[in-house]
């Protein structure tokens, strides 16, 4: 931090030039610093050992990042190419339809939920591959569960045989691999 020496109210503007000259040299200094780590022209932060603050929002008009004491929210694609613990649960949030109003949507063109309640003939769309999805059967009836267009399953046919059937799988290479299973019939 820069050293300022303080001009007395006695001292003569001509004597207190140098002074003032060295301090102006100090705050330009000390500016040029915090330049070279925070660039308001382009608004960039460089070069940081360390952030300590209690909130952080990464925006380009949508919150794309929120850290707080609330939690983190992450709002676009993230890929992570290290491992990752994690300490607690983990949750899938986001679920299409209730037990009650099960989906309408049995032909999605992407998963986009963890978890569907179906009543119907399900058909599972092409997707990013480790995608992972858990399919609960609603209905007192048999319910297929079949590969749609581009798409293909890891077992001939697959079927949720009643009431709270579920079925998790999983995608890689467009194929649909059975993870885990409670009341179907898989062959």
């Amino acid at each position: 931090m820069a050293n300022i020496t303080e001009i007395l109210g006695t001292d003569s503007v001509s004597s207190s030039r140098p002074t003032i000259n060295s301090n102006f040299e100090l705050l330009n200094d000390e500016l040029a610093s915090v330049i070279a780590l925070i660039n308001p022209t382009v608004k960039t932060a460089t070069g940081l050992n360390s952030v300590v603050t209690k909130a952080l929002t990464v925006s380009d008009g949508t919150n794309l990042l929120v850290v707080g004491t609330a939690g983190i929210t992450v709002s676009t694609n993230s890929t992570f190419s290290n491992n990752v613990s994690f300490g607690g649960s983990i949750v899938k949030a986001g679920v299409a339809g209730t037990f009650a109003a099960p989906t309408a949507a049995n032909n999605p063109s992407e998963i986009t939920k963890g978890s569907y309640f179906i009543n119907d003939t399900f058909n599972l769309p092409q997707a990013i591959d480790g995608t992972e999805v858990t399919l609960i059967n609603s209905a007192a009836a048999s319910n297929a569960v079949v590969a749609g267009t581009g798409a293909s399953l890891g077992a001939t046919s697959v079927a949720l045989d009643n009431l709270n059937s579920t079925i998790t799988l999983r995608c890689f290479e467009n194929k649909w691999y059975i993870i885990s299973a409670y009341a179907c019939t898989i062959s």
